[in-house]
């Protein structure tokens, strides 16, 4: 992460032609840009703004800005970074969905429907995060596999199939879903992203300016 910090007496001699916060970020947003880097965070007088603080104090006259620091990144590694942040999520993914069937089979249905309702908030994040992975691959990198899109679509078949199983009270049958497939399904999106992983530590040793 890259991190620009500017006190007030920077941003008294580099702002001169800014009036207001709105502007002074434009600029920083304008040259950041210029540079191929994406903004992910802004902190001004020590607090982390959101977007919506932003446009709250967009017009704050310059003189009560009394330093500003931004963390930036390049997007491949913005990338990469989703990227292991989606495999972490699979590790634990696939120990939940084996603990679920367990307590199912064990009639701790009490355990069983709490640790559910985790599994199927976990998939759906998984599903967040995927698709904007996804986005953002196509740009950056290349078509995204096909095998991508099997993956996908079986996915939405078992999940399909647990939801029919577990509406109709047939626990067991939610515990083999779950144990069998669903765990087949994301061990394969597990090794899907460990191959990229690897393809992009291997471009970054590869090339020096991607590893800086």
């Amino acid at each position: 992460m890259n991190v620009t910090k500017y006190s007030e007496e920077e941003i008294k001699s580099i702002f001169l032609d800014q009036s207001n916060l709105k502007e002074v970020l434009a600029k920083i947003y304008l040259e950041c840009g210029a540079r191929g880097e994406v903004i992910c965070e802004v902190s001004v007088n020590g607090i982390i703004l959101t977007e919506e603080d932003e446009r709250k104090f967009e017009n704050s006259p310059i003189s009560e800005i009394r330093n500003i620091m931004i963390r930036s990144q390049y997007p491949h590694f913005l990338l990469d970074e989703s990227l292991e942040g989606c495999l972490d999520l699979i590790s634990k993914l696939l120990g939940a969905f084996e603990l679920t069937a367990k307590y199912f089979r064990s009639s701790n249905l009490h355990l069983a429907h709490s640790h559910q309702s985790a599994c199927i908030e976990g998939v759906q994040w998984f599903i967040q995060m995927m698709t904007h992975f996804k986005a953002v691959y196509g740009v950056l990198r290349s078509a995204l596999p096909q095998r991508w899109a099997e993956l996908e679509n079986n996915m939405g078949i078992v999940l399909n199939e647990i939801f029919d199983a577990y509406s109709k009270k047939n626990y067991i049958l939610v515990a083999d879903l779950l144990e069998y497939d669903l765990i087949g399904i994301f061990s394969q999106w597990h090794y899907e992203l460990s191959q990229l992983e690897r393809g992009a530590k291997g471009e970054r040793s590869a090339d020096p300016e991607i590893s800086t």
